[in-house]
């Protein structure tokens, strides 16, 4: 089981950065941190698949439901 959330943080000049980490729950190693001033979905499916090509599809993947991963409503 990997799981996987957001983690946002500032540098000393203020610019804004967030954080993509991902942990295999069994081992608690974190596999990934992948960090930039936005991670948008695309991203986020982009560095799952590179894990999934080096360690192999986990069985089970687990994220909170926080508001990072609610898609808002399009703009009419």
């Amino acid at each position: 089981m990997w799981c996987y959330d957001f983690v946002f943080d500032a540098c000393a000049n203020g610019q804004q950065v967030e954080c993509l980490t991902v942990v295999d729950e069994p081992t608690q190693e974190c596999l990934p941190i992948d960090v930039a001033g936005s991670i948008r979905s695309r991203r986020v499916i982009e560095v799952l698949g590179r894990l999934i090509s080096v360690h192999g599809a986990p069985r089970y993947l687990r994220s909170d439901d926080g508001p990072t991963l609610v898609i808002p409503d399009p703009v009419t």
